[in-house]
C-alpha cells in the first residue's frame, strides 16, 4: 500500500521560483517564505559571505572562481536556507530549531566548504561546476 504526505517545501503551487544558473533555466526549489529565510539567516554571523569561503576552497584546488553577481548571492543565500529546512522532517520542526537562536555560522560554512569541494574532486560532473568555476580553469 502506498502512503502520501504534505510537505510545504515540496508543494509547487506555493513555491518560489528562483534563477538558478544551471543550464540558464530557472529552477523552482521550494518554497521557503522571506520570514522563513529571514529566520535562518538571523542565525548566522552578518559579517560571513558564503561565497568568499566558497571561492577560497575552489582557489585551494587550483580552481578559478566564476564572478559572481547579486543573483548568485541572493540565490545562493536562499538555497542554503532551503537545506536547512530539508534537514527536518518538517517545516514547522526546522522553525521550532530556529526559535532557540543557534549559532548557524558553521552549518553555511560546512555547506559551501563540501559544494566547493564537490566542483574539485568530482569537476564538471557537479551539476554546479560551471556556475562556480570560469571556464578555462
Amino acid at each position: 500500500m502506498a502512503s502520501w504526505s504534505y510537505e510545504p517545501l515540496d508543494d509547487p503551487d506555493n513555491a518560489e521560483p528562483l534563477p538558478i544558473p544551471v543550464d540558464y533555466r530557472t529552477e523552482t526549489v521550494g518554497a521557503l517564505t522571506p520570514a522563513h529565510r529571514e529566520k535562518f539567516w538571523n542565525c548566522v554571523n552578518d559579517e560571513v559571505e558564503p561565497f568568499q569561503v566558497l571561492d577560497a576552497v575552489l582557489e585551494r584546488f587550483g580552481l578559478t572562481p566564476t564572478e559572481h553577481d547579486e543573483a548568485d548571492v541572493f540565490t545562493l543565500r536562499q538555497v542554503l536556507a532551503l537545506e536547512w529546512y530539508r534537514n527536518f522532517p518538517t517545516l514547522e520542526a526546522g522553525e521550532r530549531a530556529l526559535e532557540s537562536k543557534p549559532d548557524l555560522t558553521d552549518v553555511v560554512l560546512g555547506q559551501v566548504t563540501l559544494m566547493a569541494s564537490r566542483c574539485g574532486l568530482e569537476g564538471e560532473a557537479y551539476e554546479l561546476f560551471d556556475v562556480f568555476v570560469m571556464p578555462g580553469r
